[in-house]
Protein backbone atom coordinates (compact mmCIF):
# COMPACT_ATOMS: atom_id res chain seq x y z
CA UNK A 1 0.00 0.00 0.00
CA UNK A 2 1.42 3.37 -0.99
CA UNK A 3 1.94 5.75 1.87
CA UNK A 4 0.41 9.20 1.32
CA UNK A 5 2.18 12.06 3.04
CA UNK A 6 -0.07 14.80 4.40
CA UNK A 7 2.74 17.11 5.52
CA UNK A 8 2.97 19.04 2.22
CA UNK A 9 -0.78 19.69 2.27
CA UNK A 10 -0.70 20.75 5.93
CA UNK A 11 2.24 23.11 5.43
CA UNK A 12 0.70 24.60 2.29
CA UNK A 13 -2.58 25.12 4.16
CA UNK A 14 -0.73 26.78 7.06
CA UNK A 15 1.11 29.09 4.67
CA UNK A 16 -2.14 30.00 2.90
CA UNK A 17 -3.94 30.63 6.20
CA UNK A 18 -1.10 32.87 7.40
CA UNK A 19 -1.05 34.82 4.15
CA UNK A 20 -4.85 35.17 4.08
CA UNK A 21 -5.07 36.34 7.69
CA UNK A 22 -2.34 38.93 7.18
CA UNK A 23 -3.85 40.13 3.89
CA UNK A 24 -7.36 40.44 5.31
CA UNK A 25 -6.01 42.11 8.42
CA UNK A 26 -4.07 44.71 6.44
CA UNK A 27 -7.12 45.43 4.26
CA UNK A 28 -9.16 46.38 7.34
CA UNK A 29 -6.61 48.80 8.75
CA UNK A 30 -8.03 51.37 11.17
CA UNK A 31 -5.51 54.13 10.57
CA UNK A 32 -3.49 53.92 13.79
CA UNK A 33 -1.40 50.78 13.56
CA UNK A 34 -2.25 48.14 10.99
CA UNK A 35 -3.34 44.73 12.17
CA UNK A 36 -0.49 43.26 10.14
CA UNK A 37 2.02 45.25 12.18
CA UNK A 38 0.29 44.20 15.40
CA UNK A 39 0.43 40.53 14.39
CA UNK A 40 4.10 40.79 13.47
CA UNK A 41 4.94 42.61 16.71
CA UNK A 42 3.01 40.09 18.79
CA UNK A 43 4.77 37.22 17.03
CA UNK A 44 8.19 38.74 17.75
CA UNK A 45 7.24 39.37 21.39
CA UNK A 46 6.00 35.80 21.81
CA UNK A 47 9.20 34.39 20.35
CA UNK A 48 11.37 36.53 22.62
CA UNK A 49 9.34 35.55 25.69
CA UNK A 50 9.02 31.84 25.03
CA UNK A 51 12.09 31.24 22.89
CA UNK A 52 10.25 28.42 21.14
CA UNK A 53 10.58 27.86 17.43
CA UNK A 54 8.92 25.38 15.16
CA UNK A 55 11.22 23.18 13.11
CA UNK A 56 9.98 20.86 10.40
CA UNK A 57 11.61 17.54 9.57
CA UNK A 58 11.28 16.78 5.87
CA UNK A 59 11.92 13.36 4.37
CA UNK A 60 11.14 14.08 0.71
CA UNK A 61 11.83 16.91 -1.76
CA UNK A 62 8.07 17.60 -1.88
CA UNK A 63 7.97 18.15 1.86
CA UNK A 64 10.95 20.53 1.61
CA UNK A 65 9.21 22.56 -1.10
CA UNK A 66 6.03 22.74 1.00
CA UNK A 67 8.00 23.83 4.07
CA UNK A 68 9.67 26.61 2.12
CA UNK A 69 6.25 28.12 1.40
CA UNK A 70 5.64 28.76 5.11
CA UNK A 71 6.89 32.33 5.68
CA UNK A 72 7.40 32.13 9.45
CA UNK A 73 9.35 28.86 9.37
CA UNK A 74 13.01 29.62 10.03
CA UNK A 75 14.63 26.18 10.05
CA UNK A 76 14.15 23.01 8.03
CA UNK A 77 15.59 19.65 9.03
CA UNK A 78 16.31 17.45 6.02
CA UNK A 79 16.29 13.70 6.67
CA UNK A 80 16.25 11.82 3.37
CA UNK A 81 16.45 8.04 3.28
CA UNK A 82 19.01 8.27 0.48
CA UNK A 83 21.41 11.04 -0.49
CA UNK A 84 19.72 11.43 -3.89
CA UNK A 85 18.22 14.93 -4.01
CA UNK A 86 19.77 16.02 -0.71
CA UNK A 87 22.20 18.48 -2.26
CA UNK A 88 19.39 20.19 -4.17
CA UNK A 89 17.16 20.31 -1.07
CA UNK A 90 19.90 21.95 1.01
CA UNK A 91 20.52 24.50 -1.74
CA UNK A 92 16.79 25.28 -1.97
CA UNK A 93 16.49 25.85 1.78
CA UNK A 94 19.54 28.12 1.80
CA UNK A 95 18.26 30.03 -1.24
CA UNK A 96 15.00 30.63 0.63
CA UNK A 97 16.97 32.30 3.43
CA UNK A 98 16.18 29.64 6.00
CA UNK A 99 18.52 27.58 8.13
CA UNK A 100 19.04 23.97 7.14
CA UNK A 101 19.91 21.05 9.38
CA UNK A 102 20.98 17.80 7.74
CA UNK A 103 20.26 14.56 9.57
CA UNK A 104 23.05 12.01 9.29
CA UNK A 105 22.29 8.31 8.99
CA UNK A 106 21.91 6.46 12.27
CA UNK A 107 24.88 4.25 11.45
CA UNK A 108 27.94 5.01 9.35
CA UNK A 109 29.87 1.83 8.61
CA UNK A 110 33.69 1.88 8.73
CA UNK A 111 34.09 2.12 4.93
CA UNK A 112 31.62 4.99 4.54
CA UNK A 113 33.87 7.99 5.15
CA UNK A 114 32.99 9.26 1.67
CA UNK A 115 29.39 9.54 2.87
CA UNK A 116 30.44 11.60 5.91
CA UNK A 117 32.53 13.78 3.58
CA UNK A 118 29.45 14.29 1.37
CA UNK A 119 27.39 15.45 4.37
CA UNK A 120 30.12 17.86 5.47
CA UNK A 121 30.45 19.28 1.93
CA UNK A 122 26.75 20.20 1.97
CA UNK A 123 27.76 23.03 4.36
CA UNK A 124 24.55 22.82 6.33
CA UNK A 125 23.99 25.20 9.23
CA UNK A 126 23.94 22.20 11.57
CA UNK A 127 24.08 18.42 11.56
CA UNK A 128 21.65 16.19 13.39
CA UNK A 129 23.71 13.34 14.81
CA UNK A 130 21.76 10.23 15.73
CA UNK A 131 24.57 7.96 16.73
CA UNK A 132 27.60 7.96 18.97
CA UNK A 133 29.77 6.84 16.05
CA UNK A 134 29.13 10.03 14.06
CA UNK A 135 29.72 12.13 17.14
CA UNK A 136 33.02 10.35 17.82
CA UNK A 137 34.20 10.76 14.23
CA UNK A 138 33.42 14.48 14.21
CA UNK A 139 35.03 15.03 17.61
CA UNK A 140 38.17 13.23 16.43
CA UNK A 141 38.27 15.62 13.49
CA UNK A 142 38.28 18.56 15.90
CA UNK A 143 34.60 19.06 16.69
CA UNK A 144 32.46 22.09 15.82
CA UNK A 145 34.40 24.77 13.97
CA UNK A 146 37.24 22.47 12.94
CA UNK A 147 38.21 22.42 9.30
CA UNK A 148 38.83 19.17 7.45
CA UNK A 149 41.26 19.67 4.57
CA UNK A 150 40.12 16.83 2.33
CA UNK A 151 38.74 13.33 2.31
CA UNK A 152 42.24 11.91 2.83
CA UNK A 153 42.42 13.68 6.21
CA UNK A 154 39.00 12.30 7.03
CA UNK A 155 40.11 8.79 6.05
CA UNK A 156 43.32 9.00 8.10
CA UNK A 157 41.50 10.15 11.22
CA UNK A 158 38.71 7.61 11.02
CA UNK A 159 41.06 4.73 10.16
CA UNK A 160 43.42 5.57 13.00
CA UNK A 161 40.54 5.70 15.47
CA UNK A 162 39.23 2.32 14.40
CA UNK A 163 42.65 0.64 14.46
CA UNK A 164 43.74 1.97 17.85
CA UNK A 165 41.86 3.08 20.88
CA UNK A 166 44.31 5.65 22.20
CA UNK A 167 43.14 8.12 24.80
CA UNK A 168 45.66 10.73 23.70
CA UNK A 169 44.77 14.38 24.09
CA UNK A 170 46.59 15.31 20.87
CA UNK A 171 44.56 17.20 18.30
CA UNK A 172 43.51 15.19 15.26
CA UNK A 173 45.60 15.24 12.12
CA UNK A 174 43.10 17.00 9.90
CA UNK A 175 45.65 18.95 7.89
CA UNK A 176 44.21 22.33 8.94
CA UNK A 177 44.01 23.62 12.48
CA UNK A 178 40.56 24.58 13.80
CA UNK A 179 39.89 28.26 13.26
CA UNK A 180 42.97 28.82 11.06
CA UNK A 181 43.00 31.16 8.08
CA UNK A 182 43.46 28.15 5.81
CA UNK A 183 39.85 27.25 6.53
CA UNK A 184 38.84 28.87 3.28
CA UNK A 185 41.14 26.58 1.31
CA UNK A 186 39.59 25.02 -1.74
CA UNK A 187 38.08 21.62 -1.03
CA UNK A 188 38.11 22.00 2.74
CA UNK A 189 34.99 21.92 4.90
CA UNK A 190 34.21 23.22 8.36
CA UNK A 191 32.31 21.09 10.83
CA UNK A 192 29.13 22.95 11.83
Amino acid sequence: MAQHSVLPELLTAAAAATTNSITSASNSSTGQQSTKQKIQRRSIQEQSVTGHKLRVLCRTPGQVQAALKVPWLEEVIVDFLEVHGLKEAVAAVKAAGKQVVVALPRILKPGETRLLWFYLKLRADALLLRGAGSLQQLLELGGPGATVANIAALNSTTSSSSSSSSNSSEPPATGIAPGSSAAAAAGSVTIP
